[in-house]
């Protein structure tokens, strides 16, 4: 999963009809999701738990994708394997995971 499967769930999910829209539900700037969307910024894990409970998705499996976004390397295959293995555990797969 990636920051945009992410928001794009959340937004699908919660019925919110812009991205602008969900900024405001979250209490955030609008430049800030812009800037997670674009690989400009990773949002804290308070915003990922937000964007997690929006697309009814553990927030664990968010925070645990959330780590692999901030790190790299060996870490980050880490962070990325124990997400998956947290997608399996609690059944959820993001369409990308999906279309690969």
């Amino acid at each position: 999963m990636n920051i945009n499967d992410l928001i794009d769930l959340a937004i699908k999910t919660a019925n919110i009809p812009s991205q602008n829209k969900l900024a405001i539900r979250m209490d955030t700037a609008s430049s800030g999701v812009s800037a997670w969307r674009r690989g400009w910024a990773v949002p804290s894990d308070k915003y990922v738990i937000s964007l997690c409970n929006f697309a009814k998705i553990q927030p664990e499996i968010g925070l645990l994708w959330a780590a692999s976004w901030r790190s790299e390397g060996e870490a980050q295959e880490r962070w990325e394997r124990m997400a998956r293995s947290a997608e399996t555990k609690f059944g959820f797969t993001s369409e990308a995971e999906e279309a690969a």
